[in-house]
């Protein structure tokens, strides 16, 4: 085999990028779609997860006075 038959030609490169380009763009918007479903439970555990380290921090230093 010759070293020339590993190398692409430039249209097949562009070819292959825009369909690199394409997929990443279609997988962005598959995860933004799911994002955009399940954005209020994340919103919830993340005010949850807030007010027990506020209150766990809050209850130690209370605890040092």
């Amino acid at each position: 085999m010759s070293g020339n038959s590993s190398r692409r030609s430039p249209v097949e490169r562009f070819f292959r990028m825009s369909l690199y380009v394409f997929a990443g763009l279609v997988l962005l918007q598959l995860s933004l779609a799911l994002l955009a479903e399940i954005w209020p439970w994340l919103l919830g555990i993340g005010i949850i997860a807030g007010g027990i380290s506020i209150t766990v921090w809050w209850l130690r230093h209370r605890n040092t006075w």
